[in-house]
């Protein structure tokens, strides 16, 4: 087996380009491919969302981009940031008590 070696240019990401990946999922990669979770939700037909989080992520004002993106579509939300690190199962059924109260779908 041939090993190659690669330019430190090679190994870098490229920041101009979204790539999307899809397995049965489709997942979008690449830089503020998080403007398109409005869009997203749209075509998937998803009518709320709940946005799940925890106390840090929400409150550095890291789900902003996905609440301004599902504002721009029109789709409510509601968010879920009482996760902690290791969630137990009690946690879980806090989300989907929210999930289920809020009528969310996605």
């Amino acid at each position: 087996m041939q090993n190659k070696s690669f330019e430190k240019e090679e190994l870098m990401m490229n920041f101009d380009q979204i790539y999307t990946f899809q397995l049965g999922t489709t997942i979008h990669h690449g830089y503020n491919c998080v403007a398109r979770t409005g869009a997203e939700a749209k075509r998937l037909g998803v009518q709320r969302v709940l946005i799940v989080s925890d106390k840090g992520v929400s409150g550095a004002g890291l789900i902003e981009p996905v609440v301004d993106s599902l504002k721009n579509m029109n789709i409510p939300f509601a968010v879920f940031d009482d996760v902690e690190v290791d969630p137990g199962t009690g946690t879980v059924d806090k989300g989907l008590k929210l999930l289920s109260d809020e009528k969310c779908n996605g």
